[in-house]
Formats: C-alpha cells, sequence, structure tokens
C-alpha cells in the first residue's frame, strides 16, 4: 500500500511566512529602475556642468561672461602659434609617457612576484606595495626634494662618494620617477587582483611540459596580463596629463611646463587670463582622454580571449625563481624604502626641526615650533578643517552613488524583495 503525501504549493517568494510585497509600477517602471535613471542623470549633470561651458568658451571671441560673444576657431589658432602650447603638449607626452613606462616597469614584476613566486614575505611586501597609494602626490614631492633634491640629506651623501650627482630631480625624467613611485600601486593592484583570480592550472601544465619558471612567466603570465596592464596604463596617462602638484613642485622652477602648470600659470595665477585659449587647451585635452578610452575599448573588445575558465578548483603552485627571489626581494624593499619611507620620513623630521640640513645633525634643532605655529594661526586651522570636511563628504558621496550604481550592490538591494525588507 503507497501513501502519496501532496506538498502544497505556494506561489510567490516567501520569507517568514508572508509573500513578498509588491510595489506600484510609476509608467510601467520598477522603483529600482527609476532609482537608476536618477543616478544616471545626476551624474551626468555633474560631467556636464562644466564640459559643455568648456567647449563653449573655446569657440568664443570673447570670456562667457561677456555678451555680443562671436563663434569662430581663433583660439585654438592662437593656442599653437602665440600661447606656446606646442611645447606644452610636448613635454605634455614625455612626462605622461615616460611615467606610465616606469610605473609598468615597477609594478608588473613586482605583482608577478609577489602573487606567482616563492618570494619570502609575499604578504607583508603585497601590504607595503600598497604604501605609496595613500600618499598623496604633493607630500610625496616634498619629501623627494627634502632628501634627493639638489640640497636633500641623500643627495649631499652621494656627491660626497661620487664627486657629482647622477640625477637632477627638477626634470621630466625626475617628475615622471616621483609620479611613477606614487602610481605604480594602481598598475600593481590591477595585475594582483587578475593573478589571484586566474586559473593557475595553464602553469601547471606549462611546467608539465617542461618549461621553467621565466619561461611561464613570459609566455602564460605576461599575456594573461594584457587587460589589466591596459586598463592600468589608460588610467596612469589620464593621471599624469591631469596633475599638477609634481610639475608644479619640480617643473615651475625650472621653467618645465606641461598641461596643468599651463592653465595654473595662464588662468589661476594670470592677472587677465584669456579664457578662450584656456578653454581651448581644456578641450584638446577632453579630446584626447576621449581618445584614450575609445583605443581601450578597442584593445579590450575582445578580453575574454584572456579568460582562463577555470575548471576542478586547483591551489596555485608558486614558481620558484632560485636566486632571482632574493634579487626580486631587494627590489621591492629599495622600492618601497627609497621610493616612500626615506622621504616621508624626511618630511616628519623637517617637521620637528627649525634648520633641517645636512650640514649638521637634526637632533641638535628639535622644536615644536612647525606643530605650534600650525595650531596657532587661525588660517592654518580652518585649512585642515576644510581638508578634512571635504574628504569626508566626497568619501560619503561617493559611497552613495557607488551604492546606487546600475549592477552595483544598490541594485541587488533594490531588486531582491528580500533584501528590501
Amino acid at each position: 500500500m503507497t501513501t502519496t503525501v501532496q506538498t502544497p504549493t505556494v506561489s510567490g517568494p516567501v520569507s517568514g511566512g508572508y509573500p513578498a510585497p509588491r510595489y506600484r509600477k510609476f509608467l510601467g517602471l520598477g522603483r529600482d529602475l527609476w532609482l537608476q535613471y536618477a543616478v544616471v542623470v545626476f551624474l551626468a549633470v555633474l560631467v556636464l556642468a562644466p564640459v559643455v561651458p568648456t567647449l563653449y568658451q573655446s569657440l568664443l571671441d570673447r570670456p562667457l561672461y561677456e555678451a555680443g560673444g562671436v563663434l569662430s576657431l581663433d583660439n585654438y589658432v592662437r593656442l599653437f602659434t602665440e600661447a606656446g602650447f606646442g611645447e606644452v603638449a610636448l613635454n605634455t607626452v614625455l612626462f605622461a609617457g615616460l611615467t606610465t613606462i616606469l610605473t609598468l616597469v615597477l609594478a608588473v614584476p613586482m605583482a608577478i612576484v609577489v602573487v606567482r613566486t616563492t618570494v619570502p614575505g609575499g604578504r607583508i611586501l603585497s601590504a607595503a606595495m600598497q604604501w605609496p597609494f595613500f600618499i598623496s602626490s604633493l607630500i610625496l614631492g616634498f619629501g623627494w626634494i627634502m632628501m634627493y633634491g639638489p640640497s636633500g640629506f641623500v643627495s649631499i651623501k652621494v656627491q660626497q662618494v661620487l664627486g657629482h650627482l647622477p640625477w637632477n630631480l627638477y626634470s621630466i625624467p625626475g617628475m615622471a620617477l616621483t609620479e611613477a613611485v606614487a602610481l605604480a600601486p594602481i598598475a600593481y593592484t590591477f595585475c594582483a587582483n587578475a593573478l589571484r583570480q586566474s586559473d593557475a592550472s595553464l602553469e601547471a601544465a606549462a611546467q608539465v611540459c617542461g618549461a621553467g619558471p621565466l619561461r611561464v612567466i613570459f609566455a602564460v603570465i605576461v599575456p594573461m596580463l594584457r587587460p589589466p596592464i591596459v586598463y592600468s596604463s589608460i588610467l596612469v596617462i589620464s593621471m599624469s596629463v591631469e596633475t599638477l602638484s609634481v610639475p608644479l613642485l619640480y617643473g615651475q622652477p625650472v621653467n618645465i611646463q606641461v598641461f596643468s602648470t599651463f592653465l595654473f600659470k595662464n588662468g589661476l595665477q594670470s592677472i587677465n587670463p584669456d579664457y578662450g585659449v584656456l578653454g581651448a587647451a581644456s578641450a584638446i585635452i577632453l579630446f584626447v582622454t576621449i581618445g584614450l578610452v575609445a583605443l581601450q575599448a578597442k584593445m579590450l573588445k575582445d578580453a575574454q580571449r584572456f579568460v582562463s575558465v577555470r575548471g576542478k578548483a586547483t591551489r596555485p603552485r608558486p614558481l620558484d625563481l632560485g636566486w632571482l627571489k632574493w634579487i626580486s626581494l631587494c627590489a621591492i624593499v629599495f622600492y618601497v624604502v627609497m621610493g616612500a619611507l626615506v622621504p616621508i620620513v624626511g618630511l616628519i623630521m623637517r617637521s620637528f626641526t627649525l634648520v633641517f640640513t645636512p650640514l649638521q645633525s637634526p637632533l641638535k634643532s628639535l622644536s615644536m615650533n612647525n606643530y605650534d605655529r600650525v595650531f596657532t594661526y587661525a588660517a592654518y586651522v580652518q585649512s585642515i578643517k576644510n581638508s578634512l570636511i571635504v574628504a569626508a563628504l566626497g568619501a560619503r558621496h561617493v559611497r552613495q552613488c557607488a551604492a546606487a550604481e546600475p549592477g552595483g550592490a544598490g541594485h541587488a538591494r533594490w531588486a531582491d524583495p528580500q533584501l528590501r525588507r
């Protein structure tokens, strides 16, 4: 005798015995879609609000606030003939290109060594590689001048040993090296995350076929890193073109101008700024940025070719570089110590001394006068408060926009009835 038990059917998702609530749709669209459209429109307004007037100003023969303006291309003609923008453009291309090359030279090998090899202290090195990311380029630039400038601590010691200084910080290569140290953690993060998510079975297969560690790196790992390398390269180029701190600190004393310092000098510092030329220069950089994004899309249109399909879960076996791992370890430690730690220590020592010079010991002039001046001068205190307020509000707004981004965590929360409760 067979007993059949019928299971009651429940229509719709149930949570705690209650059916999921149904919300009324406005114009056939749910609340999640309306939220997404609102965020897109809001971000579009924030982006287009400064861009459209800039493009319009680049075509006017007088400032935007003056009536009777006539549309023409004279601003672009004057930009390349009278304003000296040709040399500025060349310096910008050299600075951005050299910064990108140095950034990739620093970041890509370090990501491979830390994630995919048996280098000692991999976790510590991975965390240390992120340190320059949290240091402002302005602060890092001051630190480099303090230690590696013509009168810096390290520079004086090198001059005493070699008889001359083999580098010139106040040059385009000096600017590019400092900026590359600050931006290398960005490229490192892209490449390291890609390596952690890739399938290690390809490397194991290459090793089974007799490939050595270096052959595996150059034939398997590096080709798989093409998408993150392209992404980070475009980002580094854009940031190098827009950065102001390092070119202003290093380039202004020797009259080396790039795009950002050209706008700063002819705009904010000028008594009678030429808004037409400034608008034309800004428009050109905008078009260059759009071109870089289009180039990135074209280069990565077949990005799925670089995605390894993971089958059965396998634990990656780190590559043993032999004696090369010790050279790699020394190179990473040298980057972290000399690139970030020494300049920051120099800045901290300078803040506690009245006179900071290699000609005498800093311990002989220790003082708290600098901090007393900062916290007793109302303008300095207010600037610190303003910086903290801007940082806090900016982080909050970015988090809110990211939460409401289509396809993000906010979208999942609004789309899933169980998460809406």
